[in-house]
């Protein structure tokens, strides 16, 4: 039960045994974001940030664009980081 409860960090749809693309990953994670604060606000975004970086793990420029993500204090500007992202990987 540890291994597939660590295996559904960053990736929720290990159960439905669907390969996530990159867009689909970082979409959930600022879909958790905008959830988190939500409910927490951005007084308490601090927890939030380990999870953003488990969306990430794995593909091309992951170190650069989690260092970024583990300075957030908000869902808008996790939502201005994977904008910036996603606008270099189309170039």
């Amino acid at each position: 039960g540890v291994l597939i409860g660590r295996a559904c960090f960053g990736n929720p749809w290990i159960f439905r045994g669907h390969v996530p693309t990159i867009e689909e990953r970082l979409a959930a994670a600022v879909e958790h974001a905008k959830l988190y604060e939500s409910w927490f606000g951005t007084e308490f975004f601090h927890p939030m940030r380990k999870h953003l970086s488990w969306y990430i793990h794995g593909f091309s420029n992951a170190k650069d664009l989690r260092l970024a993500l583990i300075k957030t204090n908000s869902a808008s500007e996790v939502v201005t980081i994977v904008d910036q992202y996603l606008n270099q990987a189309e170039k």
